[in-house]
Protein backbone atom coordinates (compact mmCIF):
# COMPACT_ATOMS: atom_id res chain seq x y z
CA UNK A 1 0.00 0.00 0.00
CA UNK A 2 2.81 2.01 0.94
CA UNK A 3 4.70 1.90 -2.68
CA UNK A 4 0.69 2.36 -4.41
CA UNK A 5 0.77 5.62 -2.25
CA UNK A 6 4.20 6.72 -3.53
CA UNK A 7 3.26 5.62 -7.16
CA UNK A 8 -0.09 7.44 -7.54
CA UNK A 9 1.14 11.05 -7.21
CA UNK A 10 3.37 10.62 -9.76
CA UNK A 11 0.90 9.43 -12.25
CA UNK A 12 -1.65 12.35 -11.74
CA UNK A 13 0.10 14.67 -14.37
CA UNK A 14 -0.36 12.13 -17.35
CA UNK A 15 -4.19 11.70 -15.96
CA UNK A 16 -4.64 15.26 -15.94
CA UNK A 17 -3.65 15.71 -19.46
CA UNK A 18 -6.01 12.70 -20.77
CA UNK A 19 -8.90 13.82 -18.85
CA UNK A 20 -7.64 17.11 -20.67
CA UNK A 21 -8.04 15.13 -24.54
CA UNK A 22 -11.34 13.67 -23.61
CA UNK A 23 -12.89 17.21 -22.49
CA UNK A 24 -11.44 18.47 -26.00
CA UNK A 25 -12.45 15.50 -27.65
CA UNK A 26 -15.75 16.16 -27.13
CA UNK A 27 -16.33 19.86 -27.01
CA UNK A 28 -14.01 20.49 -29.92
CA UNK A 29 -14.61 19.76 -33.47
CA UNK A 30 -11.48 19.40 -35.75
CA UNK A 31 -11.85 22.34 -37.59
CA UNK A 32 -10.91 24.15 -34.69
CA UNK A 33 -7.88 22.67 -34.53
CA UNK A 34 -7.15 23.14 -38.46
CA UNK A 35 -8.19 26.48 -38.36
CA UNK A 36 -8.11 27.74 -34.72
CA UNK A 37 -9.66 31.00 -33.24
CA UNK A 38 -7.21 32.55 -30.80
CA UNK A 39 -8.44 32.84 -28.03
CA UNK A 40 -8.31 31.71 -24.48
CA UNK A 41 -9.78 27.97 -25.06
CA UNK A 42 -7.59 27.46 -27.95
CA UNK A 43 -4.32 28.37 -26.23
CA UNK A 44 -6.02 25.84 -23.85
CA UNK A 45 -5.70 23.60 -26.57
CA UNK A 46 -2.50 24.23 -27.88
CA UNK A 47 -0.76 23.80 -24.57
CA UNK A 48 -2.84 20.50 -24.33
CA UNK A 49 -1.14 19.35 -27.35
CA UNK A 50 2.04 20.41 -26.39
CA UNK A 51 1.60 18.51 -23.27
CA UNK A 52 0.80 15.01 -25.28
CA UNK A 53 3.97 15.54 -27.45
CA UNK A 54 6.06 15.69 -24.13
CA UNK A 55 4.43 12.56 -23.15
CA UNK A 56 4.70 10.66 -26.52
CA UNK A 57 8.37 11.60 -26.80
CA UNK A 58 9.12 10.55 -23.28
CA UNK A 59 7.83 6.95 -23.67
CA UNK A 60 9.11 6.64 -26.93
CA UNK A 61 12.68 7.92 -25.37
CA UNK A 62 12.06 5.43 -22.57
CA UNK A 63 11.04 2.52 -24.71
CA UNK A 64 13.47 2.53 -27.33
CA UNK A 65 16.35 3.31 -24.54
CA UNK A 66 15.83 0.42 -22.76
CA UNK A 67 15.13 -2.14 -26.65
CA UNK A 68 18.56 -0.48 -27.29
CA UNK A 69 19.96 -1.53 -24.50
CA UNK A 70 18.09 -5.03 -24.57
CA UNK A 71 19.33 -5.45 -28.00
CA UNK A 72 22.50 -5.40 -27.01
CA UNK A 73 22.99 -7.64 -24.55
CA UNK A 74 21.12 -9.91 -25.85
CA UNK A 75 24.46 -10.27 -29.20
CA UNK A 76 26.74 -10.63 -25.95
CA UNK A 77 27.09 -14.44 -24.58
CA UNK A 78 24.96 -16.45 -22.08
CA UNK A 79 26.20 -16.93 -18.59
CA UNK A 80 27.98 -19.96 -18.73
CA UNK A 81 26.58 -23.17 -17.21
CA UNK A 82 29.33 -23.38 -14.42
CA UNK A 83 28.51 -20.16 -13.07
CA UNK A 84 24.89 -21.19 -13.27
CA UNK A 85 24.92 -24.24 -10.62
CA UNK A 86 27.33 -22.09 -8.46
CA UNK A 87 24.64 -19.60 -7.67
CA UNK A 88 22.40 -22.02 -6.35
CA UNK A 89 19.02 -19.81 -7.03
CA UNK A 90 16.70 -22.36 -9.24
CA UNK A 91 14.59 -19.57 -9.71
CA UNK A 92 17.51 -18.16 -12.01
CA UNK A 93 17.03 -21.00 -14.28
CA UNK A 94 14.02 -19.29 -17.16
CA UNK A 95 15.60 -15.83 -16.55
CA UNK A 96 18.14 -14.59 -19.58
CA UNK A 97 21.73 -13.55 -18.10
CA UNK A 98 24.18 -11.82 -20.61
CA UNK A 99 27.90 -11.65 -19.82
CA UNK A 100 29.54 -7.94 -20.89
CA UNK A 101 32.98 -8.52 -21.44
CA UNK A 102 34.60 -5.63 -19.51
CA UNK A 103 36.68 -5.13 -16.69
CA UNK A 104 34.47 -2.89 -15.09
CA UNK A 105 31.56 -3.67 -12.20
CA UNK A 106 28.11 -3.89 -13.85
CA UNK A 107 25.19 -6.14 -12.97
CA UNK A 108 21.79 -4.65 -13.61
CA UNK A 109 18.31 -5.45 -15.01
CA UNK A 110 16.87 -3.91 -18.28
CA UNK A 111 14.09 -4.85 -20.57
CA UNK A 112 10.07 -4.01 -20.09
CA UNK A 113 7.67 -7.13 -19.58
CA UNK A 114 10.21 -9.69 -19.80
CA UNK A 115 13.51 -8.55 -18.29
CA UNK A 116 17.45 -9.42 -19.10
CA UNK A 117 20.21 -9.65 -16.23
CA UNK A 118 23.63 -7.74 -17.82
CA UNK A 119 26.68 -9.02 -15.64
CA UNK A 120 29.99 -7.86 -16.33
CA UNK A 121 33.35 -10.15 -16.01
CA UNK A 122 34.54 -7.88 -13.58
CA UNK A 123 31.73 -9.39 -11.16
CA UNK A 124 32.42 -12.87 -11.72
CA UNK A 125 35.80 -12.64 -10.87
CA UNK A 126 36.09 -10.59 -7.86
CA UNK A 127 33.17 -11.22 -6.08
CA UNK A 128 33.21 -14.36 -3.74
CA UNK A 129 30.73 -16.88 -4.07
CA UNK A 130 28.22 -15.74 -1.38
CA UNK A 131 28.70 -12.09 -2.68
CA UNK A 132 27.60 -13.10 -6.06
CA UNK A 133 24.92 -15.28 -5.19
CA UNK A 134 23.61 -12.55 -3.13
CA UNK A 135 24.06 -9.55 -5.89
CA UNK A 136 21.88 -12.54 -8.11
CA UNK A 137 19.35 -12.99 -5.95
CA UNK A 138 18.65 -9.16 -5.68
CA UNK A 139 18.29 -9.04 -9.19
CA UNK A 140 16.11 -11.80 -9.13
CA UNK A 141 13.58 -9.78 -7.21
CA UNK A 142 13.60 -7.30 -9.69
CA UNK A 143 13.02 -9.42 -12.47
CA UNK A 144 10.29 -10.97 -10.35
CA UNK A 145 8.62 -8.15 -9.81
CA UNK A 146 8.73 -6.28 -12.80
CA UNK A 147 10.75 -2.95 -11.28
CA UNK A 148 11.76 -2.53 -14.39
CA UNK A 149 8.71 -2.53 -16.56
CA UNK A 150 7.13 -0.15 -13.69
CA UNK A 151 9.93 2.39 -13.70
CA UNK A 152 9.51 2.60 -17.64
CA UNK A 153 6.28 3.62 -16.80
CA UNK A 154 6.99 5.97 -14.33
CA UNK A 155 9.69 7.98 -15.82
CA UNK A 156 7.97 7.55 -19.26
CA UNK A 157 4.27 9.05 -17.81
CA UNK A 158 6.13 11.54 -15.09
CA UNK A 159 9.38 12.66 -17.39
CA UNK A 160 11.91 14.16 -15.65
CA UNK A 161 9.04 15.19 -12.44
CA UNK A 162 7.65 17.81 -15.04
CA UNK A 163 10.54 20.32 -13.71
CA UNK A 164 8.85 20.11 -10.53
CA UNK A 165 11.30 19.06 -7.13
CA UNK A 166 8.42 17.09 -5.64
CA UNK A 167 7.61 14.78 -8.28
CA UNK A 168 11.46 14.68 -8.96
CA UNK A 169 12.10 13.80 -5.64
CA UNK A 170 9.38 11.22 -5.64
CA UNK A 171 10.48 9.49 -8.73
CA UNK A 172 13.57 9.08 -6.96
CA UNK A 173 11.46 7.35 -3.35
CA UNK A 174 10.32 5.03 -5.69
CA UNK A 175 13.34 3.57 -7.07
CA UNK A 176 15.30 3.77 -3.80
CA UNK A 177 12.30 2.05 -2.37
CA UNK A 178 12.27 -0.97 -4.63
CA UNK A 179 16.21 -0.88 -4.21
CA UNK A 180 15.39 -1.98 -0.50
CA UNK A 181 13.07 -4.13 -1.37
CA UNK A 182 15.03 -6.11 -3.39
CA UNK A 183 17.66 -6.11 -1.10
CA UNK A 184 15.50 -7.26 1.83
CA UNK A 185 14.37 -10.05 -0.36
CA UNK A 186 17.57 -11.20 -1.58
CA UNK A 187 18.99 -11.25 2.15
CA UNK A 188 16.25 -13.39 3.43
CA UNK A 189 16.78 -15.61 0.29
CA UNK A 190 20.18 -16.85 0.81
CA UNK A 191 19.58 -16.20 4.22
CA UNK A 192 22.23 -13.52 4.45
CA UNK A 193 22.07 -9.92 5.03
CA UNK A 194 25.66 -9.72 5.33
CA UNK A 195 26.69 -11.38 2.42
CA UNK A 196 24.25 -8.68 0.13
CA UNK A 197 25.81 -5.51 2.28
CA UNK A 198 29.57 -6.95 1.69
CA UNK A 199 28.54 -7.07 -2.17
CA UNK A 200 26.97 -3.40 -2.47
CA UNK A 201 29.86 -2.29 -0.54
CA UNK A 202 32.83 -4.01 -2.74
CA UNK A 203 30.81 -3.25 -6.02
CA UNK A 204 29.38 0.83 -4.81
CA UNK A 205 33.22 1.28 -4.33
CA UNK A 206 34.33 0.57 -7.76
CA UNK A 207 31.32 1.29 -9.60
CA UNK A 208 31.68 3.48 -12.47
CA UNK A 209 28.68 6.36 -13.63
CA UNK A 210 27.41 4.39 -16.44
CA UNK A 211 23.62 3.70 -15.43
CA UNK A 212 21.49 1.54 -17.77
CA UNK A 213 18.72 0.95 -15.78
CA UNK A 214 18.39 -1.01 -12.14
CA UNK A 215 21.73 -0.98 -11.22
CA UNK A 216 22.80 -2.89 -8.33
CA UNK A 217 25.02 -0.96 -6.47
CA UNK A 218 24.39 2.68 -8.15
CA UNK A 219 26.20 5.02 -6.09
CA UNK A 220 23.01 7.66 -6.42
CA UNK A 221 20.75 4.82 -4.60
CA UNK A 222 22.11 5.89 -1.37
CA UNK A 223 24.05 2.92 -0.26
CA UNK A 224 24.95 3.78 2.95
CA UNK A 225 21.41 3.44 3.92
CA UNK A 226 20.64 -0.03 2.28
CA UNK A 227 23.16 -1.16 4.04
CA UNK A 228 22.16 -0.01 7.22
CA UNK A 229 18.82 -1.16 6.34
CA UNK A 230 20.31 -4.79 5.65
CA UNK A 231 22.29 -4.90 9.05
CA UNK A 232 18.61 -3.56 11.26
CA UNK A 233 17.65 -7.11 10.31
CA UNK A 234 14.31 -5.87 8.88
CA UNK A 235 11.78 -8.17 7.91
CA UNK A 236 11.67 -9.20 4.30
CA UNK A 237 8.36 -7.04 2.50
CA UNK A 238 4.95 -9.61 1.82
CA UNK A 239 4.72 -10.30 -2.02
CA UNK A 240 2.94 -7.70 -3.83
CA UNK A 241 -0.77 -8.24 -4.06
CA UNK A 242 -2.30 -8.68 -7.78
CA UNK A 243 -3.54 -5.26 -7.80
CA UNK A 244 -0.06 -4.02 -6.89
CA UNK A 245 1.27 -5.35 -10.27
CA UNK A 246 2.49 -2.51 -12.39
CA UNK A 247 -0.18 -3.91 -15.19
CA UNK A 248 -2.84 -3.71 -13.19
CA UNK A 249 -2.04 -0.30 -11.52
CA UNK A 250 -1.82 1.53 -14.69
CA UNK A 251 -5.03 -0.32 -16.03
CA UNK A 252 -6.59 1.06 -12.74
CA UNK A 253 -5.67 4.35 -12.89
CA UNK A 254 -7.03 4.82 -16.70
CA UNK A 255 -10.04 3.51 -16.04
CA UNK A 256 -10.20 6.14 -13.00
CA UNK A 257 -9.71 8.72 -15.75
CA UNK A 258 -12.21 7.33 -18.18
CA UNK A 259 -14.85 7.32 -15.39
CA UNK A 260 -13.71 10.71 -14.05
CA UNK A 261 -14.06 12.22 -17.85
CA UNK A 262 -17.14 10.72 -18.48
CA UNK A 263 -18.82 11.84 -15.32
CA UNK A 264 -17.31 15.44 -15.97
CA UNK A 265 -18.68 15.65 -19.82
CA UNK A 266 -22.14 14.39 -18.12
CA UNK A 267 -21.93 17.69 -15.33
CA UNK A 268 -21.02 19.89 -18.36
CA UNK A 269 -24.02 18.92 -20.67
CA UNK A 270 -25.97 19.12 -17.51
CA UNK A 271 -26.88 15.91 -17.64
CA UNK A 272 -25.96 15.17 -13.82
Amino acid sequence: MKRWLAIAPLLWPALVIGLGDLYALTHYHLSCLIAPQWTVRSLGIVVLVAANLLLALSMAWQIGRTAAITRRLRRLDRLESVHRERLALPELDGVEIRVIPEDVPMLFTVGGWRSVIGVSRWMLDHLDPAELRAAFAHELAHVQHRDGFLMLLLRGLCPWGFGVKGLRSGLEGVAHALELRADAIAASRVADPLAVASALVKVGRASQSWRPAMAFADPSMRLKERVAALMDGAAPPQPPRFWEQPVWMAWGLLSLAAWLGFVGHLCVRGLV
